[in-house]
């Protein structure tokens, strides 16, 4: 005898699975802040925390926990406005937001034993009262509109200067190393940039062996390389090794504008598809899980179902289209 599956059990059953989902998501969301705690100018732990924050919330909205969603986006708010601040964190602003993402915790953990848990807006804006405090103390411009940085390793101090001052005129904020070494040295110390630009031949580390421990360690930073003495080899043995492109000196201002403005568009891709990876995800388990009932249920019951799935995949198209849209 079959049973049909009401929309409230249905919905449960998706609460059930989020709530799983949304612990582990803290749990990367902490240690990612214990990380940015200890190097507070790596960016990129404040956009994995970011990413995390965003799922739960959109997550817990399409599953109906609407507290926990916008209690959520409040902590989310909070996150993105430090995103817009190019100065790295202050250990102050860390602890905070720790605070808050701990009060989260207690939150979803609330939830797996009664869903009417809630915890108030208000009790999440005390713990994250520094957070605002130091943002509003500055003109934070919006995430989408915050200054890429670029690192530029280059021995020769001449050149390397010509080249960070036509970075600088496009409108970016340029960082430098005058060798591999020293590139890898701030790397070391949680440093991020969105690109980076390496000359081939260099001292102490040149710019293939840059490019072989860098790319292991941050794929998804694109590297671009130059030499006005590299053979084919040389050429073909960098991009395996993964850069992203390669460039003759002397640097012709048109080709350096439209690689760098290629580069940053792939590392915005390689953004956009991490957090479709995530949403697609949530999609599959909810289309899992809605396939085990079509076995058991009639054809009424299933397209109830399937419209639970509407919501979800409409974020999924946008996302998509975000990514075609970036040329």
């Amino acid at each position: 005898m079959h049973h049909n599956l009401s929309d409230e059990d249905f919905n449960q059953m998706l609460q059930n699975e989020f709530i799983i989902e949304a612990e582990e998501l803290v749990e990367s969301m902490e240690a990612s802040l214990a990380k940015l705690e200890k190097s507070p100018a790596d960016s990129h732990l404040l956009d994995e925390t970011f990413r995390a924050a965003h799922t739960i919330k959109g997550s817990a909205l399409a599953v109906k926990l609407d507290d926990l969603g916008h209690f959520t986006h409040k902590l989310e708010e909070a996150l993105s406005k430090q995103q817009s601040n190019p100065q790295p964190i202050k250990t102050e602003i860390v602890k905070s937001l720790l605070a808050g993402t701990d009060l989260l915790s207690q939150f979803i953990e609330g939830l797996k034993h009664d869903r009417s848990f809630s915890i108030s807006i208000e009790s999440l804006q005390e713990r994250l009262g520094k957070v605002d405090e130091a943002v509003t103390t500055k003109d934070a411009a919006p995430v989408s509109e915050r200054e890429r940085r670029v690192l530029v390793v280059e021995d020769d101090a001449g050149v390397r200067d010509v080249l960070i001052g036509e970075i600088t005129e496009l409108g970016y904020q340029v960082d430098e190393a005058p060798d591999g070494v020293d590139a890898i040295k701030m790397f070391a110390k949680g440093y991020r940039p969105d690109v980076i630009f390496t000359d081939l031949r260099m001292p102490n580390m040149d710019g293939n062996e840059l490019v072989k421990t860098l790319h292991r360690a941050t794929p998804e930073i694109p590297i671009v390389a130059y030499s006005g003495y590299a053979e084919k080899t040389d050429i073909i043995n960098f991009l395996n090794a993964g850069a992203f492109a390669f460039i003759e000196k002397p640097i012709d201002s048109n080709i350096l504008v439209s690689t760098l403005e290629n580069a940053l568009r792939e590392r915005q891709r390689r953004e956009k598809l991490e957090a479709l990876t995530k949403l697609n995800f949530q999609a599959f388990m909810v289309v899992a899980k809605t396939s085990a009932l079509i076995k058991d249920q009639g054809d009424d019951t299933i397209r109830t179902h399937v419209r639970k799935l509407e919501g979800m995949f409409q974020n999924l198209g946008t996302l998509l289209r975000d990514i075609n849209q970036i040329r």
